[in-house]
């Protein structure tokens, strides 16, 4: 029985550590049957979010349209699951900091290391300029730190004008 205090190992990014262990001083068993036995922990360490998150577009949308924003990332070891992991996507108008998730539409979609948000900014949102940042989360609850600040992202247009007939609203 043996206790092995790890926190004075540091973790590596996809790395591992080797623990070896050898019975000595042993009495009635033969010295040739008591080998090394190795074993290799792989570090468990949060994930990295690779990019600042990008839209296909050119960054204006209309009022009442959708804009998808990507972002890469890498699960940083061998542990985690990828597929398992989480994803925030938060706007903010530009350079005020009030951020929220409240404009992304349900869980991002998963392709590869790459995530992909949408954000639909209700009707009643300022039109304007809006930054976005993100951040991933493995299945094992540890978070990434949030992406980059993209500042000004996305400006919301206000959108053409339209006749609208009372009868019958939009």
């Amino acid at each position: 029985n043996a206790e092995f205090d790890t926190s004075g190992i540091t973790a590596v990014s996809s790395g591992s550590s080797t623990l070896r262990a050898k019975l000595i001083n042993t009495n009635g068993e033969r010295t040739t049957g008591n080998n090394i036995n190795t074993a290799y922990v792989y570090h468990d360490v949060a994930p990295d979010v690779l990019s600042q998150p990008s839209s296909n577009s050119n960054g204006e949308i209309d009022r009442g349209n959708e804009i998808v924003f990507a972002v890469h990332w890498n699960s940083n070891d061998l542990v985690s699951d990828p597929g398992l992991a989480s994803g925030v996507l938060e706007v903010t108008p530009s350079g005020q900091g009030l951020w929220s998730d409240d404009w992304v539409g349900g869980d991002p979609e998963f392709i590869g290391d790459e995530l992909r948000f949408t954000v639909l900014p209700p009707n009643t949102a300022s039109s304007g300029d809006y930054d976005v940042r993100a951040m991933v989360t493995d299945e094992r609850g540890q978070a990434s730190d949030w992406s980059p600040t993209w500042v000004g992202a996305f400006t919301l247009m206000n959108g053409l004008p339209m006749v609208v007939n009372p009868n019958t609203p939009p």
